[in-house]
């Protein structure tokens, strides 16, 4: 399965792509998985290669600072997409867009009334 096969399915009529990086259709997506204390402890090594990453990004209601480089490390680990529901962010920065775009990462954005359709097991 590909990112454009998963933008494909009717589930997903809500999300729209953030920061696209060239070719991100034809990336592998891997299992999903969702991203929730990893920022608070630093441990990331859950998350693996053409992982399709979940998040509503809710500890940046604790800690703004740490969204971009949260979402900074899952693109270094190559996931294939991050799914943000806009709960507490609302917009990704312009640092994490260029990452997006050299790293090959991609960042996709749900609208507000948008409930993740699939979940991480």
């Amino acid at each position: 399965m590909t990112v454009q096969d998963i933008l494909e399915l009717p589930v997903f009529d809500s999300i729209w792509l953030a920061a696209p990086c060239d070719d991100y259709a034809s990336r592998p997506v891997g299992k999903p998985s969702s991203l929730d204390h990893e920022p608070f402890s630093g441990e990331y090594d859950a998350f693996k290669p053409n992982d399709f990453v979940f998040t509503s990004l809710g500890f940046a209601g604790a800690d703004p600072n740490l969204v971009d480089d949260s979402l900074i490390e899952l693109m270094n680990r190559d996931v294939a997409a991050i799914a943000i529901k806009p709960v507490i962010v609302k917009s990704i920065s312009a640092k994490v867009a260029e990452v997006s775009a050299h790293l090959r990462g991609i960042v996709w954005r749900g609208h507000d009334n948008c409930q993740p359709a699939l979940s991480a097991s």
